[in-house]
């Protein structure tokens, strides 16, 4: 972790207390501030679809050449785990590969398109967007050798709605309004209200399933059972993660790999050179230009450069931000081309505008997305002091202790002054950060967000003013009607206009806008293969392998 520049504070939580809350907190964050983007279960990805039905075989993943089976693959990760507990992984950069090494889930993302595909389900079918049924695949069992049923899946989805577990699913959990197994093979899901975007959100958290057994033990934070492709030998918090090779996995010949191990290691530059020097396999990373690194060292470059990014959310419900005109202001003094060159050596381009992906057909290319204008910006901020006085354009800006927003911390407070802003710039631990935002004591904040596959995961959790993962205080009566529409419509061109309408807010009062990608993903020696990604830089570990 990079020290913060001289005359820049750099907090911590004060107590082991304020440790705990705030780890306690990450737990039940959307994938949007893990790292990854959307609501209770985004994740970034393709185009979004209607209502329809997901009858297919598991996404191809397999590598080109031909797999050699055995091997130890050892992987650097950003971040410890922050539990076994499938309810509150977080996913993505953060625990996401650790928890499909331990669990399968009901559906997951295809590699190709990103669309959302049966993985554990054989199939799932609506045909009006309020009951779902699955269909598993037979013969799947636990680790323990109990069944995977329609009465194991009724028992995991039901689970999360309990406040007590605190799981981060718990929001959509609770869009469930009855479960029916009419058979061992068939779970018949019944929503309160119409939602396309159900089979995304079992891509998710609330997909992974846990044994029973397990479940009704209390032992699965501890002792996870799952259906996964290898099973825990050893968790040493802060130190490693070791997980074995399931033999009775249910997809035949995988895993390759004998062994995964996992490794925290937060610091950057260690991370790098663990990779180089081949201590590691594979290192995650959220910086594109370590990646333009990686392959000048002979690495691998293993990211996903669309679909994340590094946002700037403002609290609209506090001064200097509950003005419009500053919002705007800040919004044009923000030159996130320079940013890429400088900081981030072209690497990481905004990939969207607000949080829809520009290739998404939800995005709309002609809401008046600002764009930089120095002069406007200075415009707009002598208005607001002849009016309200230079306090009315001071604020502090917080974000976390990654070097490269650091460093771009630094530029961003000179863009700001220029225009005629009064900036304290405060670097924190991660930890601190999210807790600061999510808890609405903040003025201006970066903050991790991405582009779901189905634009309500985003929209809904981080625009409607009733969300409780609103974290900028956004209220907008028509925002919300809009939210709800496309919610709970099932036909195509009524969300879309939707959307659109949104995305117009969005642009004329900007309480968020995108600084720079963030390109989630890893970079790995030459002899590791099938790395295929799918979603917020997670993969099929069961097919990974090593040449030997």
């Amino acid at each position: 972790m990079g020290a913060a520049p001289p005359g820049r504070r750099h907090r911590r939580p004060s107590s082991p207390v304020a440790v705990v809350v705030a780890v306690a907190v990450v737990t039940l964050l959307a994938a949007a501030c893990g790292g990854g983007g959307g609501g209770d279960d985004g994740n970034a990805g393709g185009p979004a679809s209607s209502v329809d039905s997901r009858t297919t075989e598991p996404p191809t993943t397999e590598p080109s050449a031909e797999p050699q089976p055995g091997g130890e693959l050892v992987v650097a990760t950003i971040f410890d785990l922050f539990g076994l507990e499938p309810a509150t992984f977080v996913g993505s950069i953060t625990d996401g590969l650790m928890a499909l090494a331990l669990y399968d889930p009901l559906m997951t993302f295809d590699p190709a398109t990103g669309e959302p595909v049966p993985w554990l389900a054989e199939s799932m079918e609506s045909d009006d967007g309020r009951t779902w049924t699955i269909t598993l695949r037979p013969a799947v069992q636990f680790q323990d050798g109990t069944p995977l049923d329609a009465a194991a899946v009724k028992v995991n989805l039901e689970r999360h709605a309990d406040p007590e577990l605190r799981s981060r699913s718990i929001t959509s959990a609770q869009h469930i309004e009855a479960i029916e197994t009419p058979d061992p093979l068939t779970v018949v899901v019944r929503l309160r209200d119409v939602w396309p975007a159900f089979p995304e959100v079992l891509a998710g958290s609330l997909g992974l399933m846990a044994s029973p057994a397990a479940i009704a033990a209390g032992t699965v934070g501890e002792q996870p059972v799952g259906t996964g492709p290898f099973r825990l030998v050893e968790w040493i918090p802060g130190d490693h993660l070791t997980v074995e090779r399931n033999p009775g996995y249910w997809r035949p010949g995988e895993p390759y790999l004998d062994r995964i191990v996992f490794r925290p290691i937060p610091d950057t530059v260690t991370r790098f050179e663990s990779v180089k020097r081949g201590e590691v396999h594979l290192g995650q990373t959220t910086s594109g230009a370590e990646l333009v690194r990686a392959t000048e060292a002979g690495l691998q470059d293993l990211g996903i450069r669309r679909g994340q990014a590094i946002t700037l959310f403002m609290n609209t419900a506090k001064p200097p931000f509950d003005d419009v005109r500053v919002r705007r202001a800040l919004h044009l003094a923000t030159d996130t081309d320079t940013i890429n060159r400088v900081i981030f050596d072209d690497s990481a381009p905004p990939a969207f505008d607000g949080i829809v992906d520009r290739d998404s057909p939800y995005a709309d290319h002609d809401a008046p997305w600002l764009t930089f204008d120095a002069d406007a910006a200075a415009t707009l901020v002598d208005e607001v002091v002849a009016e309200k006085g230079p306090d009315a354009v001071t604020f502090t800006y917080q974000c976390h202790t990654q070097p490269d927003l650091v460093n771009m911390a630094a530029v961003l407070e000179q863009m700001w002054e220029d225009a005629g802003f009064s900036v304290e710039v405060e670097t924190q631990d991660q930890i601190s950060v999210v807790v600061d935002v999510m808890g609405g004591s903040y003025q201006a904040s970066c903050f991790g967000t991405g582009a779901a596959h189905d634009p309500d995961l985003n929209f809904f959790t981080q625009l409607h003013s009733g969300s409780n993962s609103n974290w900028t205080a956004y209220s907008d009566p028509e925002v919300d009607e809009a939210l709800v529409t496309g919610r709970t419509s099932t036909d195509e061109q009524t969300r879309r206009e939707a959307y659109s309408l949104v995305q117009e807010h969005l642009a004329a009062d900007v309480p968020l806008f995108v600084l720079n990608a963030t390109p989630w993903g890893y970079m790995g020696r030459p002899e590791v293969h099938g790395v295929g990604m799918m979603q917020n830089a997670i993969f099929q570990p069961s097919v990974v392998w090593l040449e030997r």
